[in-house]
């Protein structure tokens, strides 16, 4: 059974984060960064449009409340992982309720974040036979 790369939308409203962490996804063969943007309209247009296996998002970049940026994304779909800088006091808890799947922070290495986004993406068993995840380890296919 063949395995299907990492899809992935990038959604930061600082050109040079969501620059670097593009390019530093697209060197990696399991991994497709299906597109990054700066707005939470395109955001959630992209999302819908393109269906990735989970989208990581800086919400407090996007000129809006960060929970209300959360609570806007959170209905598309995929799983939809905080990627910032630093957590204030009980932030992550706030990001959970408000829907988020996870909490990453920025400076994390590649291959940590790829293994806690496979992490992420089977415990909410949106796809199957991603590659990097071993088949045991995911959810049963319903097709």
């Amino acid at each position: 059974m063949s395995k299907h790369p990492l899809t992935l939308v990038i959604v930061d409203g600082h050109v040079r984060a969501r620059t670097a962490l593009t390019e530093r996804l697209q060197r990696l063969a399991d991994v497709v960064v299906l597109g990054a943007v700066g707005e939470l309209a395109q955001a959630v247009e992209m999302i819908g449009r393109v269906g990735p296996h989970a989208v990581l998002v800086d919400p407090r970049t996007l000129g809006i409340s960060p929970l209300a940026a959360l609570a806007a994304l959170v209905g598309s779909g995929p799983p939809i992982v905080v990627y910032t800088a630093s957590l204030a006091g009980s932030e992550e808890e706030g990001f959970a309720q408000a829907g988020a799947s996870a909490t990453l922070l920025k400076g994390s290495d590649v291959p940590g974040l790829l293994h806690q986004l496979r992490a992420v993406i089977v415990a909410h068993g949106h796809t199957t036979h991603i590659h990097g995840v071993p088949d045991e380890q995911m959810p049963p296919s319903t097709v």
